[in-house]
């Protein structure tokens, strides 16, 4: 190699200077001194020779790293993105920290070169999450809070909301129960800001199927919804006790009703159009 060449070329130079001065048979103490300082010196010649015939991986810029290591924009990315952490075989893992091109920051475990573990994620627009990775994207449980004051906390699943889990709106409605797609699904419980609370199903963000509602003034509703709107058979009963017996259609009274007392005696009766009451 070109190494050697350069180490067998200095060897013979080393080996003949000194044969010369071994063929003098009386050498003065200055002399001696002279070539003691000449040999020293070639030797660190030699060195550096041998050095810079070798590649330095300290000037690569694709290193094998293992252990802790630092990675800036002088060093390997050019976007201004960097990373400080753990290294193996060129792979973030373990423990870390990336800072993107565009400002947004992870701080967390890393598997394989992608999130994986728990960590927290934050935006450059002031939202963040903290929780659980899998292969890059949130999946398992986290906490995400947005930047308009709302926040999630419960599970996800490929950076959606999906599973189990409470959405706190800044406007102070709650919803705690099921997701899927970023939406609620399935059974849960609406708790709205003026203390109403709505029970049961929901489909796409929507309530869905037979829903309970308790009025924040002791009322209480009992019916069918459909896309997100009173639709079909219902009960409503005042906190007094007064009933209605009758249909919806679209969130407005339609069809046949009866209305009792809190002794259930029929008060009166006859027919809606288009939420217009019609008596018998």
């Amino acid at each position: 190699s070109k190494t050697n060449s350069m180490d067998r070329a200095f060897t013979t130079l080393l080996t003949a200077i000194v044969t010369m001065v071994c063929g003098i048979k009386t050498i003065s103490k200055d002399r001696a001194q002279c070539i003691t300082t000449m040999v020293t010196s070639m030797l660190a010649i030699g060195n550096m020779i041998s050095v810079a015939g070798k590649e330095s991986t300290s000037l690569r810029m694709e290193p094998t790293m293992k252990g802790l290591g630092t990675v800036s924009y002088s060093f390997r990315w050019p976007d201004h993105s960097s990373f400080t952490g753990n290294w193996v075989n060129n792979l973030k893992e373990g423990k870390g920290l990336y800072i993107y091109a565009d400002g947004d920051e992870y701080n967390g475990d890393w598997k394989n070169d992608l999130q994986n573990g728990k960590g927290i994620y934050k935006f450059k627009d002031g939202e963040s999450y903290d929780g659980e990775y899998l292969d890059g994207e949130r999946t398992g449980q986290g906490i995400f809070r947005y930047k308009n004051g709302d926040q999630y906390s419960g599970h996800f699943l490929k950076g959606q909301k999906s599973g189990y889990g409470t959405m706190s709106w800044r406007n102070g409605d709650i919803y705690t129960g099921y997701w899927e797609r970023d939406m609620q699904n399935g059974q849960g419980k609406l708790t709205k800001k003026n203390k109403d609370v709505y029970e049961g199903q929901f489909r796409n963000g929507l309530l869905e199927g037979l829903i309970i509602i308790h009025y924040a003034d002791g009322s209480k509703f009992r019916g069918s919804y459909h896309n997100g709107k009173r639709n079909g058979t219902a009960v409503e009963e005042t906190a007094s006790g007064v009933r209605f017996e009758g249909n919806y259609r679209d969130d407005c009274r339609d069809g046949k009703f009866i209305e009792r007392d809190k002794n259930g005696n029929v008060t009166a009766s006859g027919y809606y159009e288009n939420g217009k009451r019609y008596t018998n």
